[in-house]
């Protein structure tokens, strides 16, 4: 046998041997693979009114729509006005499809009692990004109008 021949035959045995050794005993159990995120319409504990109505409080909610980088969602908005028209409450319903609409979608429902509570709702204008979340904020703009003419 020539010397490279068993140069070449000794390296092709440890090659063998140093891949087997790489190898476990036996063989292992697949691993699950990790639950996926729905993205079915999140629920919301704003999808039903937590707020009760006084006297002569009024109620007005409108469900909107918007485009988002991953598509068209929905999102609803409801107010409380009291008989002088100042908003007494407000409440989103979080309505959106994907993880990133949800997550803005309840930033906002957080937010906008603040920003709206207190104001008389026949002079309340477009609002600026409430809770971080321009798209929402704008969905929003766009439903005031609808509110307002629910008076």
């Amino acid at each position: 046998m020539s010397r490279n021949t068993a140069f070449l035959f000794l390296f092709t045995v440890v090659c063998a041997v140093s891949l087997a050794a790489c190898q476990p005993a036996t063989p292992a159990e697949p691993t699950p693979a990790p639950a996926m995120e729905s993205t079915a319409p999140a629920t919301s504990d704003t999808t039903e009114s937590t707020h009760t109505l006084a006297p002569g409080e009024q109620m007005v909610s409108v469900e909107t729509s918007y485009m988002s980088p991953g598509g068209e969602e929905q999102v609803g908005f409801t107010l409380f006005v009291d008989e002088e028209g100042v908003i007494t409450a407000a409440e989103t319903n979080v309505l959106g499809k994907s993880p990133t609409t949800v997550m803005r979608q309840k930033s906002f429902a957080a937010e906008l009692p603040t920003v709206v509570t207190g104001k008389k709702l026949s002079e309340l204008s477009d609002v600026d990004r409430v809770g971080g979340s321009s798209l929402t904020t704008g969905a929003f703009n766009k439903a005031l109008t609808e509110l307002k003419a629910q008076l």
